[in-house]
């Protein structure tokens, strides 16, 4: 072969070894994986950090740690930056799933006082999730948004993680994640967080859920400085703790929570909720918080303490080493002992059977029932009138704990686990409970009934309720029945569904019941119910009343907003508005329901039509013979004051003269007793 062959021959050799070996670097990217779920990049030295870091194209893409790093004299900057001088953030969010493995990432020095969003991860997107990690050491500076772990989560997740070391900036600062609006779960901080505003030591913000988290670092800055979480106008606390010491130079300085309740327009105010949550008054230097519940420190390290920490769902999850330690997250393998399941029956008297009831007497139990998942499908009694004004969430108060809650669905269907128990009202009253949540849906006394659920002879009285979908002054979706109820009191809904006694009906049954709240809504807005689900429910209402004001835009209407089911034998007499389409004085839209024998107040509602039911005037509602006539029963179930009074339900019937609940010789001996002892 000439030379020139040669030559050409080696050129060719030189030019497929090049390709080769771009193609050989292109895929070994960090030190394995392709970044899928089963396939995850593989993380295990400073120089994959560093390559995470400088990759904004794989933040969606999945990682797994597979040994420690050490960051120590390494320059870094978080993972996800905001790339803009505003307060809002701008750049590329972290939308992939970071599993730490157990593995630590230690001596991290993150050093920008000029930059918002700062940590190991700046910014947690939509769908992100941190966990199994720790963060040992850490040094991290910023100006707002900054935390050990992450600056902000918008609506991402951490998990099993913890953080140690020192994070300082100005708004929004704490040991783990600086804001939050997703969920922090099974997480603790032991670093110091310092700032100006929204100083927390796990969270400076919580808009979130907090769940099974603690933090005892120290904590300091200016306004709105918590032990836990600085600010919590907007968010849920539940099985947490703080130990550090806390200290503020300005307003809202608390042992565990710094501020708890934020006023917005029109006089509205927002309220974190917190349950089941703690910090230590000796050690903290705090003898107020937002909310929660102060102890000594020898309380804090007593099981007793943190018995719903073991309830339905959450069992496993705490140990504590009794008068030694405070409690500690399973994944630390302290010494200690779990904390022990609690159960229902431990806290209230009986076993939840037909024939022995849970027991409900006091504010306090009735709140620990919606602790209890695992006991919603039991039964229930109330022994007594319960007023719920001590259980608003104002003042540090505890929050009321919503029975079977939903979701963040809008006008989607129940999310939830619901309460398919029965609930004896037993002819009392349940009063004056504050349910202030204006960004949560399925707001109520109970959030979802189930098809297997019932509520039955129970008041609520003066209810104010404000939520933003399914909104009810007692339940906010109802697939089972509720008879013999009523409720009274302001309800309001920024969205769909709300009503003032079921926000929506979807295969429930609702009878002899009625509502007397005001109501104010947007689509599907009643007095009574808001509406139905969708065409293929059934839900029926029969021996009903509405007396409260309506208002809202669309499918307004004086009993209901809208209906596919069966109506008979009601009524509503309030007064009716609605700036949009399909708005009437009894029903706002009919569906394709059947609507029998009932009727509204033409002159009260101030409004002439309706999609379903007959108008009548004043003098025509509150005469017998109206009612009567369509077949209404005036001995077992209404009464009316002729020329009076609208007709209103009997709690007893007519022939039922002792009032002992059954019309039988008893009665007639009764009468005849009463008879001759006045002559």
């Amino acid at each position: 072969m000439s030379r020139i062959g040669i030559s050409r021959l080696w050129g060719k050799i030189t030019v497929l070894v090049a390709v080769c070996g771009w193609g050989l670097s292109a895929q070994a990217k960090y030190d394995g994986g392709s970044g899928e779920p089963n396939n995850p990049y593989q993380i295990s030295s400073v120089a994959d950090w560093q390559e995470l870091m400088a990759t904004p194209a794989d933040w969606a893409s999945h990682f797994v740690l597979t040994a420690d790093i050490d960051l120590n004299g390494v320059s870094i900057t978080p993972i996800a930056p905001d790339t803009s001088t505003s307060y809002r953030f701008q750049g590329t969010p972290f939308t992939g799933v970071f599993d730490g493995n157990d593995y630590v990432v230690r001596n991290v020095d993150v050093n920008m006082p000029g930059s918002d969003y700062v940590g190991l991860f700046g910014y947690l997107g939509t769908g992100g999730q941190i966990r199994n990690l720790g963060v040992d050491d850490a040094s991290i500076l910023g100006r707002n948004c900054v935390g050990g772990v992450v600056g902000y989560n918008l609506q991402g997740a951490v998990g099993n993680c913890y953080s140690s070391g020192s994070v300082s900036g100005g708004s929004l600062v704490a040991g783990l994640v600086g804001g939050n609006g997703g969920t922090i779960t099974n997480c603790y901080s032991t670093g110091s967080a310092s700032g100006q505003r929204g100083v927390g030591g796990l969270a400076g913000y919580n808009g979130g859920t907090i769940r099974n988290c603690y933090s005892s670092g120290p904590v300091s800055g200016g306004k709105e400085v918590g032990g836990l979480v600085g600010d919590n106008t907007n968010g849920t606390i539940s099985n947490c703790y703080s130990a550090g010491l806390v200290s503020g130079t300005a307003d809202y300085v608390g042992g565990l929570v710094g501020n708890n309740v934020r006023g917005g327009k029109g006089g509205m105010h927002y309220h974190g909720k917190v349950a089941a949550c703690f910090w230590d008054t000796q050690t903290s230097g705090c003898s107020g918080s937002a909310a929660g519940t102060g102890l000594t420190t020898p309380e804090m390290k007593t099981a007793q303490t943190f018995q719903l920490w073991g309830t339905c769902g959450s069992e496993g999850v705490w140990t504590i080493d009794e008068a030694k330690d405070y409690p500690r997250l399973w994944w630390e393998n302290q010494p200690g002992e779990a904390i022990r399941l609690a159960k229902l029956s431990d806290l209230v008297l009986g076993t939840g059977t037909q024939s022995d009831p849970f027991l409900i007497y006091t504010p306090e139990e009735l709140n620990m029932v919606g602790l209890f998942p695992c006991e919603w499908d039991k039964h229930f009694k109330l022994m007594t009138d319960i007023d719920l004004s001590g259980l608003d969430g104002k003042d540090g108060r505890a929050t009321f704990n919503i029975i079977a809650p939903g979701g963040m669905s809008q006008c989607r269907d129940f999310i939830g686990t619901p309460f398919k128990g029965v609930f004896e009202g037993n002819d009392y009253v349940i009063r004056n409970a504050d349910l202030n949540m204006p960004d949560r849906d399925d707001v109520g006394l109970l959030g979802g009934l189930g098809t297997s659920g019932q509520i039955k002879n129970l008041g609520v009285e003066n209810m104010s309720i404000l939520g933003r979908s399914r909104v009810g002054g007692l339940v906010a979706v109802n697939n089972g029945t509720i008879t013999n109820c009523y409720s009274t009191g302001p309800v309001s809904g920024t969205a769909y569904y709300v009503a003032g006694l079921v926000g929506r009906n979807d295969d429930g049954s609702i009878s002899n019941s009625y509502s007397s709240c005001s109501v104010s809504g947007g689509f599907c807005v009643g007095g009574l119910v808001g509406g139905r689900g969708n065409h293929c429910r059934d839900g029926t209402i029969s021996n009903c009343y509405s007396t409260g004001s309506v208002s809202g835009t669309d499918y307004v209407g004086g009993l209901l907003g809208s209906y596919y089911g069966a109506v008979s034998n009601s009524y509503s007499s309030g007064s009716v508005s609605g700036t949009g389409s399909y708005v009437g004085g009894l029903v706002g839209r009919d569906y394709g329901g059947t609507m029998s024998s009932s009727f509204w107040d033409l002159n009260t509602s101030g409004w002439p039509t309706s999609s379903g039911g007959t108008p009548k005037t004043t003098a025509e509602m509150k005469t017998q013979s109206t009612f009567t006539s369509a077949g209404w029963g005036f001995i077992e179930v209404w009464d009316i004051g002729e020329n009076q009074t609208y007709p209103f339900l009997r709690t007893y019937a007519a022939g039922d003269i002792n009032h002992d609940g059954v019309v039988d010789f008893r009665d007639i001996a009764y009468l005849a007793e009463s008879w001759l002892s006045g002559l």
